[in-house]
């Protein structure tokens, strides 16, 4: 998941590249919408929004799909010049016409929503009630609680270091400073700090030396990869997140199919199993009957179970209107 600091480095690299272009076509794709853009030298003009993941102009069109929440942003948007904004300190793009804005949340449980320039809904890929805040038709856009507060000086930063709770330096990096697992890593790494000391225990060179380096990361001056490695063109990066995780995907879902289809086989065997089984003790008793059909010929009871007990064969007989029911000793079928 990108977080904000990454989405701010992209904001900086493609705002311009966005800002007074016009919206040619609008579509949707399986996660999320991609807006068709047209404005003399745009490369890549294909914008796609995965709403709670992702955002990145790309020149591959995929196969256009629409449903009622892309046919509303078409009659709202196509044909319209359009400019793009970054929230301060959230992860939230804003994609505005001369009448309507499109907010474009990036964080966990993300949405798509349409309002007024008085922020009032007017409509979004989805509806839902998150306590704090509701996305409703004719409620007043707020976004959550909860955003990245970036410290720009050095006393400050002391000050946070002194005042966390948290046990070690990774977590107070991680969640303090909203900088998530592979910075937090990184910063440590390079400050080489031991990852389980507790914030308390710092010494000033060691907090000088993590504040310049977060320093470089929220001004966007490094960023890395899940691997460590410095991102050169973020653009490209998240395509190739996105497309990752597209492939991921593709091969669970295969992975799924697959182990669907082994529990059908595993299930059709031990049908398979019951049926052979079954069919062994058909042909045991067609069988038996083939070898002693002479004792059942006068269809006699008493005739019957005396001729099978001269054999040392237990049988129990008992009439059900025209028909005889024979029980045969199952001992002696296991032993055929």
């Amino acid at each position: 998941m990108i977080n904000y600091f990454e989405l701010k480095k992209w904001y900086n690299d493609n705002a311009e590249k966005i800002n007074n272009s016009i919206v040619k076509n609008i579509y949707n794709i399986e996660d999320g919408v991609v807006f068709e853009l047209y404005k003399p030298g745009l490369e890549n003009r294909f914008l796609y929004i995965i709403p709670g993941k992702i955002i990145f102009l790309y020149n591959v069109k995929e196969r256009e799909e629409i449903n009622n929440f892309t046919l509303k942003l078409r009659k709202d948007f196509n044909e319209t010049k359009i400019n793009i904004e970054i929230d301060n300190n959230d992860k939230i793009i804003i994609i505005k016409n001369n009448e309507k804005k499109l907010y474009v949340e990036l964080f966990p449980n993300g949405l798509l929503i349409v309002t007024d320039y008085n922020d009032i809904i007017i409509y979004a890929n989805q509806y839902k009630n998150f306590g704090v805040r509701k996305i409703f038709r004719n409620e007043k856009y707020t976004k959550p609680p909860g955003s990245v507060n970036i410290i720009n000086n050095i006393d400050d930063f002391f000050e946070r270091v002194n005042s966390t709770n948290k046990k070690d330096v990774v977590r107070f990096l991680a969640v303090d400073l909203s900088l998530g697992g592979k910075y937090s890593e990184y910063i440590i790494k390079k400050a080489n700090i031991e990852k389980n000391k507790s914030p308390k225990e710092l010494n000033k060179e060691e907090i000088e030396k993590i504040y310049n380096i977060y320093n470089e990361i929220v001004n966007s001056r490094i960023l890395i990869d899940e691997n460590g490695n410095i991102i050169e063109d973020i653009n490209k990066y998240f395509i190739n997140l996105y497309l990752n995780s597209r492939e991921n995907k593709r091969i669970r879902k295969l992975n799924e199919e697959k182990e669907k289809i082994k529990r059908i086989i595993e299930e059709q065997k031990k049908y398979l199993e019951e049926i052979n089984k079954e069919i062994n003790e058909l042909e045991k008793i067609g069988e038996f009957l083939n070898i002693y059909s002479w004792i059942f010929k006068d269809y006699d009871e008493n005739n019957i179970i005396k001729n099978f007990r001269e054999i040392n064969i237990n049988i129990d007989i008992k009439r059900d209107n025209k028909y005889l029911i024979v029980n045969i000793d199952d001992k002696y079928l296991e032993n055929k």
